[in-house]
């Protein structure tokens, strides 16, 4: 026996040793590429989903190697970014934008996929999918905020799975208290269950509360709450006619008086949430979630409001029986908060998530896309899908019985998909102070006036902080946009249209900042580098150029770097008609626009003319015309009414040479009508115009079509609102305004 033993420890060590190898071996064979993939998913099954992927990549692939790994949410930032600052970091890097900097670590640390997102998945050959592009695979066209980062104009990351906000609750013990399993289905039926609950607990003299509440979970609770009840209010800072709001719109709104914490239906929406909150564990609002779902596992409460990545996870740790609804909040039956609904609340916008960003320095970048693709092509979402037990991400991927008790209700009003702007705000400061100040709501003291009374006295301050947060970012972002775009214009010569399309992110930059009364440095050089040598006949002045640009974008920017840059683009400017000259001229209004620490927009509007005057035709002209026009109608001439200037601007589609420059013109034009509250006709012949040139990204289109449906509806042409809200449906079968727009659309006469 001892002997046999030997034997058998012996085998197993030179099976160990065979194992070790092989792996060591085909890690370093110079045929096979290892990618690694780091992400933070503890969830439930939801590891061994992705590696299930993983497996099947392999079987595919067996020249490609993938390495999970995985570090824990509550380290995986900092551990993110030393391993990208050291060098080594991830081919794949899962992120989130919940966590802010999207833009920052964007620009700096992942890679573009634009061009990559238009072509069709490989992957997908066979299924319904075959041949569309990569981005209309998904259920959200791949525009959330996860995937598609705005301000930088680009696609950025695939996303795995869709998640919703539910209610989960102890089927066992509600049975027990109420005789029966089914959660309520009503606002006041939901607080008749918290009021037996409590009965139960009182008569018992046992520690049992209705919901398990903790800071983290009483901001999913809050948000569907103020923006439900509040939909009404909402729904009235539409001055743009796209049926949606974003949050900076919100705030806008707050500062000119269009509605405070005291505006009716935000108030009654404050009050629904002082009822969850009273029904609470007390002291909820000092908790993480980590105490309320203890709580929850232990029976000392029947109800906690997560997302439905939590679902699996709860399911595995409860000894009893977890069910799910959507919290029902009041509706237009309801008696005391009926007169000021809107009506039925939908899960907001589609929008997926768990998103897997590309390594900029990654020496293995095209295996890394591939493993992207085969991850979220319909048989990869549906593997990961079937293991995980999460929502899918890609079209035609069938959730799994357990998981489509969580698939989203659309069947409602939203018109904050980005969040509710009465809980949100524009960023972190409005929010922090709702968080701070809700305990004021709570108790036998609290009420809804002390809340609104400690919130109009810090929120107007909170607001201003947040605008000029976003005023700052959005300059930093444009900066930076300008020396890439200005490099691959240099690397792509034949590239058609604009450097970078102005759009309404800049004409919304300058709306703030009249309101508030007021990077990619390294891939820029190396492109500028490459192509100097190359194309232009005076490698010279191309080189001169080069270091200017690199001067703009090469931080800590100094006062003297700035000089610099004005003395390099300022020669060139003078000493010739060539593209260096033209795009020098470009850039000494951007430099009086953005760059320098007091902005000189008089300036930037006399460059930005001369280079009109000098090159008309050139790609910098072109790209200057609708940024020349936002100077116009936001930043000069203020002594002329809104309407004058915009007239003024309108005078520069002359100008245009081009669909592009012609379209963001447009866009910018009918945008200005919208923010000044002038007649909405007015913008008409724009949107239609911008629409007809075909020049819309996804997302810019599905607005434009709105607007033009809406305002058309407004201005009595019902064949035109007709055809455009037909448009939109066909179009866009997943944006959260279906629901709107098939009301309106019914409603026309």
């Amino acid at each position: 026996m001892k002997r046999f033993g030997f034997i058998l420890l012996a085998a197993a060590y030179l099976t160990a040793v065979e194992v070790v190898g092989w792996r060591a071996w085909r890690e370093r064979s110079p045929d096979r590429v290892t990618i690694r993939l780091s992400h933070w998913q503890l969830e439930g099954t939801v590891r061994q989903g992705i590696e299930a992927v993983i497996a099947r990549y392999e079987q595919l692939n067996p020249r490609v190697h993938v390495v999970p790994v995985v570090v824990p949410e509550k380290t995986y930032i900092e551990w993110m970014q030393a391993q990208i600052a050291g060098g080594s970091g991830p081919d794949i890097i899962e992120y989130t934008s919940f966590w802010g900097r999207i833009q920052e670590l964007a620009a700096r640390y992942f890679q573009p996929i634009s061009p990559e997102v238009a072509q069709p998945n490989p992957y997908d050959r066979g299924t319904p999918l075959e041949g569309l592009p990569w981005r209309d695979t998904f259920i959200d066209g791949m525009g959330g905020t996860d995937g598609y980062v705005e301000l930088l104009h680009n696609y950025y990351a695939p996303t795995i799975a869709t998640f919703t906000m539910r209610i989960f609750y102890n089927r066992t013990l509600l049975r027990e208290i109420t005789g029966r399993d089914e959660p309520p289905r009503t606002w006041r039926d939901f607080l008749a269950l918290c009021d037996a609950v409590r009965a139960r607990a009182r008569d018992r003299r046992q520690v049992l509360f209705p919901i398990a509440n903790s800071l983290d979970n009483s901001q999913w609770l809050a948000e569907p709450v103020m923006q439900g009840l509040g939909s009404r209010a909402t729904a009235r800072l539409d001055h743009a006619h796209s049926l949606r709001i974003t949050l900076e719109e919100g705030a806008t709104g707050y500062l000119r008086g269009e509605w405070t914490y005291r505006t009716p239906e935000v108030a009654n929406a404050l009050a629904v949430f002082r009822d969850l909150g009273n029904n609470s564990q007390p002291g909820f609002a000092q908790m993480r979630r980590e105490t309320a779902m203890l709580d929850f596992l232990r029976g000392e409460t029947v109800m906690i409001c997560s997302g439905s990545w939590d679902a699996s996870s709860l399911v595995k740790e409860a000894h009893f029986e977890v069910g799910a609804f959507r919290l029902p909040l009041p509706g237009r039956e309801d008696p005391e908060y009926g007169p000021d609904t809107l009506g039925p609340l939908s899960d907001g916008r589609v929008q997926t998530a768990t998103a897997f960003y590309l390594n900029k320095d990654s020496p293995h970048q095209a295996a890394a896309l591939d493993f992207l693709r085969f991850l979220t092509s319909v048989e990869g979402d549906q593997i990961f899908v079937n293991v995980s037990q999460w929502l899918p991400a890609v079209r035609e991927v069938r959730p799994t019985r357990f998981s489509e008790q969580f698939k989203p209700f659309y069947g409602g009003y939203c018109w904050d998909p980005q969040g509710s702007v009465f809980f949100d705000g524009t960023g972190t400061e409005m929010n922090h102070i709702f968080l701070r100040e809700m305990n004021q709501l709570f108790g036998p003291g609290g009420s809804v006036r002390a809340m609104q009374d400690a919130l109009g006295r810090e929120v107007p301050a909170a607001v201003d902080r947040d605008l000029r947060a976003y005023v700052r970012n959005a300059r930093n972002a444009f900066n930076g946009e300008d020396a890439a775009y200005a490099a691959h214009h240099r690397r792509e010569a034949s590239d058609p249209g604009l450097l970078a399309p102005a759009g309404l992110l800049e004409a919304h930059y300058y709306q703030i900042r009249e309101l508030l009364h007021e990077n990619k440095a390294g891939s820029a050089r190396e492109n500028f580098e490459r192509a100097a040598p190359n194309r232009d006949p005076a490698p010279a002045r191309e080189a001169q150029f080069a270091r200017g640009v690199s001067l703009l974008v090469t931080p800590p920017v100094s006062a003297a770097q700035l000089d610099e840059a004005r003395r390099i683009f300022a020669a060139l400017a003078e000493g010739g008609a060539d593209d260096a000259a033209f795009g020098s001229r470009y850039f000494l209004a951007r430099v009086a626009e953005y760059y320098q620490e007091q902005p000189d927009p008089e300036e930037a509007v006399r460059q930005f003319r001369q280079l009109l005057a000098a090159g008309r035709d050139s790609i910098w002209a072109q790209t200057a015309l609708t940024r020349l026009a936002i100077l116009q109608i936001y930043a000069v001439d203020l002594g002329q009414t809104p309407g004058a200037r915009i007239a003024g601007a309108e005078q520069l589609r002359a100008a245009a040479r081009g669909a592009p420059a012609e379209s963001d013109l447009d866009l910018v034009l009918a945008d200005a009508i919208f923010f000044y509250r002038l007649p909405a006709a007015g913008a008409l012949p724009r949107l239609l115009a911008a629409e007809r040139l075909g020049q819309l990204d996804g997302p810019t289109r599905a607005d434009v079509l709105v607007q033009i449906a809406e305002v058309s509806s407004l201005e009595g042409d019902i064949a035109q609102a007709r055809v455009f809200y037909g448009k939109f449906l066909g179009e866009f079968p997943s944006d959260q305004r279906r629901y709107m727009v098939g009301q309106k659309l019914a409603a026309l006469p």
